[in-house]
């Protein structure tokens, strides 16, 4: 009986073991935000520094309609949800806020999940969104890389 309940034991062990996922921390890159026909998207939230990871069907409108509803990431938007950046960066052009920590500056701050690890760089260039990386903690096995860029 003792050698029945141990065989059982072992078993869950084993079967649950393999059911849990592997931790596979990288930087998910959105550099191509027209929601038309979009299937992966970096979708902003109202809280700071936090967005989604969608995957939509080709022929739906859940992209559009997401990315109307976060303001289409524009600028006045992200600044008036997320407070001011951490630290501004110029490039070619872009103009790159990044955020990195909590504001109490910043609506709801204890919404906010910003810290240690945590970075999220908006790309914005004559004022629109068109560039989003973020720091994941936990992704699918099939996205490889310290940084994966989303097929479109």
């Amino acid at each position: 009986m003792n050698n029945s309940i141990i065989f059982v034991k072992l078993t869950a062990f084993i079967f649950l073991s393999n059911c849990a996922s592997k931790h596979n921390a990288l930087t998910l890159v959105d550099d191509c935000l027209n929601p038309i026909g979009s299937q992966n998207q970096l979708v902003l939230a109202p809280d700071r520094g936090e967005l989604g990871h969608y995957h939509y069907p080709t022929n739906g409108i859940g992209a559009s309609e997401e990315y109307r509803r976060s303001g289409s990431g524009s600028r006045e938007w992200v600044l008036k949800n997320w407070g001011a950046p951490d630290e501004i960066q110029s490039q070619d052009g872009v103009e790159y806020l990044i955020y990195k920590r909590r504001s109490k500056d910043a609506p709801n701050y204890s919404m906010q999940y910003l810290g240690g690890e945590r970075l999220v760089k908006l790309g914005y260039k004559n004022r629109e969104l068109f560039y989003i990386s973020a720091y994941f903690r936990n992704c699918p096995p099939y996205m490889k890389g310290p940084v994966y860029v989303l097929p479109k």
